[in-house]
């Protein structure tokens, strides 16, 4: 966000109290429930539960949490417990709305240092300080944008975690191995990254983390052709499919444009036999299994002939349209909540940039 000057500009160490920080929980010794929630600068908002007393944090005004290693920031207006390390409180002044101070420190554009301390990046900000009345008027016109965000969270995870009913492919049809249904499964490499060269091409290369939705990808890194021919990645043609079967267990997706793998992925080079929107489908729930397969286990990752042995159903291509058609429905829905959610991110980011630092 580019600093301007429409309210005063304030070091971001002038608009928070010292506090005292209760006792850390080490993320091993979590309670799956109990009296006080835990936070941390995970993800996740609530990531465990604890019952003593004396470690919990007491909130005499709602308070910001930033993680300093993920650069996450959680907004808390309820007694917690502080949980494992990295977890900085940031107490707002008494002329500081909390709930403003979110809105503002979460949208500043941090360097991402890795795994390192981020705090220090944070510190060295300059942060607007409009009057309390204006501060809590931003806020109101925040929070409608942000109900939006929770709301289309809400629906986004109803949808995933429903998945595809499995009655949508019942009926009197075989089941056939993935095998069958391939002309190849192709693994994936990562081109050395030693040799700068590689990484100015034309050719897109992706990660499982790139993968955003089973027809979504957003490519941030290109390599050439020298690139590929050097390395163990591989070219998967457009209109297959790409399966996460290391990192990001649980995702696949359908390539719309030819598109090099990392080794976090599987290629799978679909043949004459059937639709590829419909084995993306039907592959669908199985990869989704994927990831809870993998919890608390030692194998790591999804095998080649893990992939080549699962089985789905194969009706006539007439019959795979229908299902396609179907479950498009679905799944636009899906796209359509997510757009919805990036632009109530944009507004607020519009609405910070315009009333908060001004033009």
């Amino acid at each position: 966000m580019a600093l301007k000057t429409k309210w005063e500009l304030v070091d971001f160490n002038e608009l928070i109290e010292q506090v005292s920080y209760t006792k850390k929980i080490d993320k091993k010794d979590y309670l799956k429930s109990g009296k006080y929630p835990i936070i941390d600068q995970s993800e996740t908002f609530i990531s465990g539960f604890w019952d003593n007393d004396e470690d919990v944090f007491k909130i005499k005004k709602p308070v910001v949490l930033f993680g300093d290693h993920t650069r996450i920031f959680k907004y808390v207006d309820f007694d917690f417990v502080l949980g494992a390390d990295g977890i900085k409180i940031l107490q707002p002044i008494e002329s500081v709305d909390s709930k403003f101070f979110y809105y503002i420190v979460s949208n500043i554009d941090l360097p991402n240092l890795g795994y390192s301390r981020h705090f220090k990046e944070l510190k060295r900000k300059k942060i607007p300080l409009p009057p309390l009345p204006v501060q809590q008027e931003l806020v109101a016109r925040l929070d409608k944008q942000q109900a939006i965000i929770e709301q289309c969270n809400a629906m986004e995870k109803a949808i995933l975690e429903a998945g595809i009913d499995d009655s949508i492919f019942e009926g009197d049809w075989e089941w056939v191995e993935l095998e069958s249904l391939c002309n190849d499964i192709l693994s994936g490499g990562t081109p050395s990254t030693k040799v700068e060269a590689y990484w100015k091409g034309s050719i897109p290369w992706i990660t499982s983390a790139d993968i955003q939705g089973i027809y979504e990808i957003n490519v941030r890194k290109f390599i050439t052709e020298e690139a590929v021919e050097n390395s163990t990645t591989k070219i998967i043609p457009a209109n297959n499919i790409i399966v996460a079967t290391r990192v990001g267990l649980g995702k696949l997706c359908l390539n719309k444009f030819d598109v090099c793998i990392s080794q976090d992925c599987q290629g799978l080079i679909i043949n004459e036999n059937v639709m590829p929107e419909y084995m993306l489908f039907a592959l669908y729930n199985r990869v989704q299994s994927f990831k809870q397969e993998s919890q608390g286990s030692t194998v790591q990752g999804v095998t080649k002939d893990h992939l080549k042995a699962i089985k789905i159903p194969l009706p006539p291509i007439e019959k795979q349209q229908e299902i396609v058609d179907f479950l498009n429905v679905q799944f636009e829905t899906l796209t359509n909540i997510r757009r919805l959610k990036e632009n109530a991110k944009q507004t607020i980011k519009m609405i910070l940039d315009r009333e908060g630092f001004g033009e």
